[in-house]
């Protein structure tokens, strides 16, 4: 289900309503750190959004893939019932192969998507004002307090 809405979304929806479904999603992720996105932030948006390398056929590659690896890793442990030491050296493995696809054509797929979104995200922040630098740092403060309180720690 989650695949069939990912292709209507990103690869049979029309150029444009690609595009407008990105901004939206892209605004508001801004939002949710930074607050409401001014004129100008609208703009750094816009322009990262026309020069990103954001390939949907390829995007779509690289999902199937993470979902085939998956599935396979499962099968194999409901087939060979490792112990726990053999299951954990699996989930680490499965973990770095989520991480570092090991299809070179997905790895550097995933690392240009890395390099541009980190520019992206300088750029936008380059352009917040100090009250919005304030509240992004207190939602991340937040979020870090959740963390810290989900693995059982106390916050500093």
């Amino acid at each position: 289900k989650k695949n069939a809405e990912f292709r209507d979304q990103n690869i049979t929806a029309s150029a444009d309503a690609r595009r407008k479904l990105r901004k939206k999603r892209a605004i508001e992720s801004a939002e949710r750190l930074y607050g409401k996105m001014q004129p100008a932030q609208l703009r750094v948006i816009d322009a990262n959004l026309a020069a990103s390398p954001y390939d949907p056929a390829e995007a779509m590659a690289a999902r199937e893939a993470r979902q085939r690896d998956i599935l396979q890793t499962l099968r194999r442990w409901v087939a060979e019932k490792p112990d726990r030491g053999a299951l954990l050296v699996s989930m680490r493995g499965l973990m770095e192969r989520m991480e570092q696809p090991t299809d070179p054509t997905l790895r550097a797929a995933r690392q240009r998507a890395i390099e541009f979104n980190c520019r992206a995200s300088a750029d936008l922040h380059n352009s917040t004002t100090p009250a919005q630098r304030l509240a992004a740092r207190a939602k991340l403060k937040d979020w870090e307090d959740d963390l810290r309180s989900l693995a059982g720690e106390r916050a500093p």
